[in-house]
């Protein structure tokens, strides 16, 4: 998760007016965040032996269908994307699969595009339970970071006129979705491009650094004269 920075530049029942959070932005002015929501769905078979299929529930083969429509929902509802990165299931080759657990994440602008791809697995899930009679699948929520939506403020548009910034959606989640909830204007700036994110040689130009620092102490000094 990126590293969260917050300056309390007034006070009102002491909940800060402005957040500044640090994140992958390559020195942009980032106004909103996708959203973050981890599911974990564990399924229950029977197992058997390999020879005869057909006596037990293989819940590889439900985990694979659930991987498939998690698949085929990503960027189907308004620019919401869906990705299952963690599966297992499986004791040996010759026995069928009596569990199966996989994770998928959801990341959207709005929590209602979040809400309405759940549904549709959910509902998903009832047929497959319907299909598969005597399996057993569960769904729980792991993870939610809530996504940062842009707000109309005049503090905002006061940093973009006054440092002439770049402003763009930040894809990834987060802290400054929490941060909006607290109350107050909420907005991310920083270094490094998430596009080399959770990659092996991942690295920061050291330009962007002192760029950064600079431009960095400039905002506060600007937010606290406000």
């Amino acid at each position: 998760m990126p590293l969260c920075n917050f300056f309390k530049i007034e006070y009102a029942l002491d909940v800060p007016s402005t957040f500044l959070t640090n994140i992958l932005s390559l020195l942009s002015f980032c106004l909103s965040s996708k959203s973050c929501y981890e599911y974990q769905v564990e399924i229950v078979g029977k197992g058997c032996h390999s020879s005869a299929p057909q006596n037990g529930i293989n819940a590889n083969y439900i985990a694979a269908r659930i991987v498939l429509f998690v698949e085929k929902l990503n960027m189907k509802i308004n620019n919401t994307s869906l990705s299952c990165n963690i599966i297992n299931g499986g004791e040996k080759v010759n026995i069928v699969s009596s569990s199966a657990k996989l994770v998928f994440d959801i990341r959207s602008p709005y929590a209602n595009f979040a809400e309405k791809a759940i549904s549709k697995i959910k509902q998903f899930i009832s047929r497959l339970q319907t299909k598969y009679k005597g399996c057993k699948i569960s769904i729980t929520k792991t993870l939610e970071i809530p996504a940062l939506e842009k707000r109309k403020s005049k503090t905002i548009d006061k940093i973009i006129c006054q440092f002439a910034l770049k402003e763009k959606e930040f894809r990834g989640g987060c802290e400054a979705g929490y941060l909006q909830q607290v109350g107050g204007d909420a907005f991310m700036f920083g270094v490094g491009d998430l596009n080399l994110a959770h990659k092996p040689n991942e690295f920061v130009e050291i330009d962007q650094l002192k760029t950064y620092n600079q431009k960095l102490m400039q905002m506060i000094d600007f937010l606290c004269k406000q």
